[in-house]
């Protein structure tokens, strides 16, 4: 009878999963009070997490699931109680997921490449070209730059350095531009991300042997550099043609980089405290942390105070280790945070923070950031671990065994980490707790 009773829910469950791909809806493998565990969830959860490859499998597919269901717990009681730092980073990787959607549905979208471009990528792999350029921040100090080159001006000479480029190089469109340029003539200004180039390709030679054994070998391994550098390619059109610029204000970001570089020489500031309170640090002799410091064309204008958390928040590095290093490294996280904006901006507009992914994604990581806010209040597992049965109790918890045994993990020591944003996990980690869960009929 329990056999019976098994196979009707597994062949209701097949039933279900088929109306409700038709539906696009998702299929729940747990219901957690007012959460939902789908199977999407629990997939991804396991595809991009490192797993203990010492412990069978199935003890190891039982743990992750007290453990979703102890973070589903967790967020269902405190989630309409979050903290601003929970909310700050929610936002973040909201933001974050919306970028990524810009990137798979209009910058990535419908691109491959076929065996006969693939042969020639190759075979142009071997290329290179000895260059000499020039770069600059200002738009405006690229044109005279260039035309002053051009024109044979020798004191420009000890603004000149050389670099040798590969046409498969990581510069995405600047390596295409520099081999499509005529050897010995300067080229009019490139823009990568924020800089200008202006360069002069001098050479170019083989650096080595065309070998079609070497291009079946790692066949692979270049159609897979092929993409990203198309992809980047892509990016770079898809940033000039379509993003409009800001404007920051370089000397206060200058006088905010030194007053928050004297913090840290006083032990006033450390990375920790900038990254819970950004915004509270006192500037005695430095501007108001409300005053204007980035201009959008369209939409809100950034003050000081937002720049900082937003940097706080984001994925690019600031180095605490001296006062020196932390002045030289907040520019460039301010640049790469500002260009986010301006991205997610555009994808906005463009309804992209509305696709079912999106909300996947943001809810995911929002359920996280509450439990494990919650979690950190406790010293052990121990104590946490009688709060979750006492917090159980208090919801309904049913588990679909049916669709929990159709679902297959593959255990390996891989942390998946995003395409476009440095260091950052593509899903959350698990948290070392779970809930205690008992099978019906067990």
């Amino acid at each position: 009878m329990m056999y019976l009773r098994y196979l009707f829910a597994l062949i209701l469950f097949v039933g279900l999963m088929s109306c409700r791909a038709k539906k696009n809806e998702p299929v729940v493998l747990a219901v957690i009070g007012p959460q939902q565990l789908t199977v999407q969830e629990f997939r991804e959860r396991t595809a991009f997490n490192p797993l203990n490859t010492n412990l069978p499998v199935a003890s190891v597919k039982s743990t992750i699931l007290k453990s979703l269901i102890a973070e589903k717990i967790m967020a269902a009681h405190f989630r309409d109680s979050l903290s601003a730092k929970i909310r700050r980073v929610t936002e973040q990787r909201h933001r974050e997921a919306v970028i990524e959607a810009l990137w798979d549905k209009e910058i990535l979208a419908g691109l491959t490449v076929d065996d006969s471009t693939l042969w020639q990528y190759y075979r142009d792999s071997k290329k290179r070209r000895v260059i000499e350029f020039i770069s600059v921040e200002d738009s405006l100090a690229a044109v005279p730059v260039y035309e002053n080159w051009a024109a044979g001006h020798s004191w420009l000479g000890q603004y000149i350095s050389l670099d040798t480029l590969a046409t498969d190089g990581m510069l995405g469109g600047l390596n295409q531009a520099v081999f499509q340029s005529e050897i010995g003539q300067v080229a009019r200004p490139f823009r990568l991300g924020r800089r200008y180039f202006i360069f002069k390709p001098t050479a170019e030679f083989i650096s080595g042997p065309v070998s079609l054994n070497e291009y079946k070998t790692r066949q692979r391994s270049y159609r897979k550099k092929y993409l990203h550098q198309a992809g980047l390619a892509r990016f770079d059109q898809f940033f000039r043609e379509n993003i409009r610029p800001y404007q920051i204000d370089l000397q206060r970001f200058k006088t905010v980089s030194f007053a928050l570089g004297d913090l840290l020489q006083e032990n006033h500031l450390t990375e920790q405290t900038y990254e819970n309170e950004p915004g509270l640090p006192a500037f005695p002799d430095g501007p108001d942390l409300n005053l204007e410091i980035v201009r959008f064309e369209a939409g809100p204008h950034w003050s000081v105070g937002e720049l900082l958390i937003r940097i706080a928040d984001g994925p690019y590095p600031v180095d605490f280790s001296s006062r020196s290093r932390l002045i030289r490294s907040l520019l460039p996280a301010a640049r790469r945070t500002l260009d986010d904006e301006l991205l997610y901006r555009y994808a906005v507009q463009k309804g992209y923070d509305q696709t079912a992914d999106v909300r996947f994604q943001t809810d995911l990581w929002q359920d996280f950031y509450t439990a494990k806010d919650f979690a950190d209040n406790f010293s052990g597992n121990a104590e946490l671990e009688e709060q979750l049965k006492r917090l159980g109790k208090s919801m309904e918890i049913r588990v679909n065994w049916a669709v929990y045994d159709t679902l297959k993990i593959v255990p390996g020591d891989m942390v998946v980490l995003k395409t476009h944003f440095p260091g950052q996990t593509i899903t959350p980690p698990f948290l070392p707790v779970g809930y205690p869960l008992q099978r019906n009929g067990e």
